[in-house]
């Protein structure tokens, strides 16, 4: 079988979470799959991103990935049909939410955010529209989607109406050789210098969103800042190419008297990231509506105590491992946020809960079931001996 990935969907001057999910897809895919051949779609901006190289894997040069936009949709959906059809591909999975609309081949749709219509306004109207519709029909033609989370299911279905027999739920990963809370300590101190960030200090990775919710969590700080005079520093990991929102995040900051105390690190890579989860009194994520929450995992993979939203899939993939709180409320993450440092058994009953929670979710599965529903895609395809699909007679899950 010939295995076409969309990798365009990403900004690779902006990495998140996504480029992660989809390395680490790649690395596994690589380490399971000795049978099949996979054509990695890929720009000249973010080929580098993706270092697979053996013989099953090959590397197909469309003309942008998100750092043009517009001319990404146009690679998308004008280009990559053609290279799927000049390179006999069989199955072709787009990651991003969004897939070529003209795919001579079975078509697997991962959907890793509903954020256009849970959160429409923040993230414009307009951009919202174009993705409301780019989704759908997306998953229309689809002949399966994968879903991170029974949440994101959920939404798929109701929002796309699409049958739940064409759906498969497939866990993201957590990547335990790098997660993990057996680090050196003088690494991790050198790391913390060179970042000039001080223990103690609060931790959220995530990028910049309004639906992120990085507002309240500064004015929760800053309660506890005044309230209590706690000695921590608060740290953002993350980047952003939403420059009005990065804006009135640093304009709270300022009026808010944190100056001095808040660190914004932008994108870091995994092999540090992990340094600066293991070194955090409390990871803190109160974000409004996530599908799935990568970020949890990690920070319980590195002993941290996790204080995170209710809302979305977060109480589904904390597993009951986390401190759950109102994101609208900032007493409320405050005074889970004081818990946490306060009272140490908490701290000890979420660290220890946290490891175990971590432990139940791996790459390797991730990739291995994504192999499947790869597999059941091409027979729904061969069974109705036909190309073009829009996925209505799919197999069950």
């Amino acid at each position: 079988m010939k295995i076409g990935i969309d990798t365009l969907y990403e900004s690779p001057r902006f990495p998140t979470g996504a480029t992660g999910y989809m390395t680490n897809i790649l690395r596994c895919l690589a380490q399971i799959d000795k049978k099949n051949e996979y054509f990695l779609f890929v720009s000249r901006a973010n080929r580098h991103l993706y270092g697979v190289e053996q013989d099953s894997f090959h590397y197909v040069t469309c003309w942008a990935s998100n750092e043009h936009r517009v001319t990404r949709i146009a690679a998308q959906q004008l280009q990559s049909p053609v290279l799927a059809r000049k390179y006999k591909i069989d199955v072709f999975n787009s990651p991003g939410n969004t897939a070529p609309l003209l795919l001579p081949c079975a078509s697997v749709l991962t959907i890793k955010t509903m954020h256009h219509y849970r959160f429409a306004k923040g993230i414009g109207w307009q951009r919202a529209s174009f993705r409301r519709a780019m989704v759908y029909a997306s998953a229309q033609r689809a002949t399966r989607i994968i879903a991170n989370s029974q949440s994101n299911c959920d939404d798929i279905i109701s929002y796309l109406q699409v049958p739940r027999e064409k759906v498969d739920i497939v866990y993201e990963g957590v990547d335990r050789e790098c997660f993990r809370t057996d680090l050196p300590e003088e690494t991790l101190q050198d790391r913390l210098r060179a970042r000039a960030i001080r223990q103690p200090y609060l931790l959220n990775v995530s990028s910049f969103w309004p639906y992120k919710n990085q507002g309240n969590l500064i004015r929760a700080y800053a309660q506890l800042v005044q309230e209590h005079h706690i000695p921590h520093q608060l740290v953002f990991v993350g980047g952003s190419d939403e420059p009005a929102y990065s804006a009135q995040i640093r304009a709270t900051v300022a009026e808010l008297g944190l100056e001095g105390r808040i660190r914004f690190l932008g994108y870091l890579p995994h092999s540090e990231l992990a340094y600066i989860y293991r070194g955090a009194d409390a990871y803190v994520y109160p974000s409004l509506f996530e599908t799935f929450g990568l970020t949890l995992l990690e920070a319980m993979a590195c002993g941290a105590p996790v204080v995170c939203s209710n809302r979305g899939s977060l109480p589904e993939i904390a597993g009951g491992a986390a401190l759950e709180i109102n994101p609208d409320q900032t007493e409320d993450i405050a005074q889970a946020i004081w818990s946490v440092l306060t009272d140490e058994n908490l701290r000890k009953t979420l660290v220890q809960k946290g490891l175990a929670r971590a432990r139940d979710f791996s790459w390797e599965r991730t990739a291995a079931e994504t192999l499947k529903v790869f597999q059941r895609a091409r027979g729904a395809l061969s069974r109705r001996g036909g190309h073009r699909t829009d996925g209505r007679d799919a197999g069950g899950c």
